[in-house]
């Protein structure tokens, strides 16, 4: 268990064995809920993170690599100029 104190604008410091345990770094965000008189904090993920993966099966879909599309693409508009 650890202990934080509330500064005179609100803020807390998250002891150091929390934010280890939680592998939380400085400008990471956090959720803070209340839920039955408790306050829970839920490390938050990065952007970066959650959309790791996201174009994974873009390719396959597309049938195209990222070149091949955007060499498509800027035929179709120089098709309409």
């Amino acid at each position: 268990m650890s202990i934080a104190k509330i500064s005179s604008k609100g803020q807390i410091t998250i002891p150091k064995e929390i934010r280890e345990l939680l592998r939380l770094k400085p400008g990471d965000r956090v959720k803070i809920e209340v839920k039955g008189g408790f306050a829970i904090l839920t490390p938050l993920k990065k952007p970066s993170e959650s959309m790791k993966g996201l174009g994974r099966n873009v390719k396959k879909k597309l049938k195209l690599t990222a070149v091949e599309l955007v060499h498509e693409l800027r035929e179709e508009d120089a098709e309409e100029l």
